[in-house]
């Protein structure tokens, strides 16, 4: 297959399509071809698959949007106690025990333990002592802690301590 080309008018010599004069007599060309594009293939369409597949999950993404826009405000939650708004014993009231309190009277005085070894068992796993023992944990200011260790139901020792595990103050029966 020939290449198309045009022919000087004066010398009639043939040129390129896109020369602009003659390489002979040097006549300037009124005409300029400009080359024809290449071929472009027409682009595949995506396939309607495609389609099916992006339309439900374009449907989800915009409801889960308008969940999020027009949902209406829920109340606030009640805040939750923190370590630092526990209930903490004054010491002056834990220092109100005396030999033989029942645990009852305990209670009366003091409130609720933290804790008591019962709770601490059931935390290591251990079973408790079979013995007449027990002991209740308060928690004082200054990150102290008031232990009291009961015999028979009644108080045998209590001990008050600092946050550094000083002992502030004392009483036991010397068991």
């Amino acid at each position: 297959m020939s290449q198309p080309y045009k022919e000087c008018p004066q010398c009639k010599m043939p040129a390129d399509l896109q020369e602009l004069t003659c390489q002979r007599c040097g006549h300037v060309f009124r005409t300029v071809f400009v080359p024809q594009p290449t071929q472009v293939l027409p682009r595949k369409s995506t396939h309607p698959v495609v389609y099916c597949c992006l339309a439900p999950f374009s449907l989800v993404l915009i409801a889960i949007w308008l969940s999020i826009m027009f949902t209406p405000p829920r109340a606030k939650e009640a805040p939750q106690p923190s370590i630092s708004s526990k209930v903490l014993v004054p010491i002056e009231t834990a220092e109100r025990l005396y030999l033989g309190m029942t645990r009852l009277q305990v209670e009366q005085l003091l409130g609720p333990p933290c804790m008591t070894s019962a709770d601490i068992a059931q935390m290591t796993g251990k079973p408790l002592p079979e013995n007449n023992r027990f002991g209740y944990f308060y928690d004082v200011p200054d990150n102290g802690q008031c232990v009291i260790g009961f015999l028979d139901n009644r108080v045998c020792y209590a001990v008050i301590t600092n946050g550094s595990s000083q002992t502030v103050w004392k009483i036991d029966n010397g068991l």
